[in-house]
This record gives C-alpha cells, sequence and structure tokens, in this order.
C-alpha cells in the first residue's frame, strides 16, 4: 500500500482547462481525493474549488485562466497494489481542445510517495 501526494503545478486558458486521471496495474484499489479549481472558477486565488473523491481513471478537469498564471492542484492517492505488476502513470491533457495557450504541467510539479505496507 502507498500514499501518495501529487502537488499539480499547471498553465492553462479558460477555454482548455486542465484534465487530469491515472493508470495503474490491474487488480490495484484504492481512491483519490482531488483538490483543485472547478472549472466554473473565475479566479486563481478565489474560486470555486472542487473537493472529490474519485477513481483513478475518472478524468477530472480543474480550471483554468490565463495561460501565464500558474494554478495549483493537489491529488491524495490511497493505493494497494495486487500482485500484477505494472507502472502508476499521471495522464494529463487539455479539457477542451484548445491550440491557444494549451493546458501544460510545470516544472516544479511534485510527486511523493510514501510506502505505508
Amino acid at each position: 500500500s502507498y500514499f501518495i501526494e501529487a502537488y499539480l503545478l499547471y498553465t492553462s486558458n479558460a477555454t482548455a482547462d486542465f484534465r487530469v486521471a491515472w493508470s495503474v496495474p490491474a487488480g490495484t484499489n484504492g481512491f483519490r481525493w482531488c483538490l483543485g479549481e472547478a472549472i466554473a472558477g473565475t479566479d486563481r486565488e478565489a474560486t470555486v474549488m472542487r473537493t472529490g473523491v474519485h477513481a483513478f481513471s475518472t478524468e477530472i478537469i480543474y480550471g483554468g485562466q490565463i495561460a501565464t498564471f500558474f494554478i495549483g492542484a493537489l491529488e491524495v492517492i490511497n493505493i494497494t497494489t495486487s500482485g500484477t505488476a505494472g507502472n502508476l502513470r499521471l495522464r494529463a491533457a487539455q479539457g477542451t481542445a484548445n491550440n491557444t495557450d494549451a493546458a501544460t504541467l510545470r516544472a516544479g510539479t511534485v510527486l511523493k510517495v510514501t510506502k505505508i505496507a
């Protein structure tokens, strides 16, 4: 079992937003808690927030503002692996296709993994 904290630093315009999901090995159990700007948000400092618990493969769309403003999201993951080998993969993309100031996962993003069992 592992406890994972993903501190996501991204930029995106308000059209593209920022989509996140995870791929996990077969037989993996757990959940992820998602905290970040909702797509209805209008300002990264005073905004509508999302705080939901979801399956790994559920695509969560965090809000974007102006592509030059860095925005943060936090995903906290509790994961128990089975005997099946594999990788934990972060999948990130635009929430809505947009070729101007596309959604970008930025340097400074941190993935902290703690083995708990």
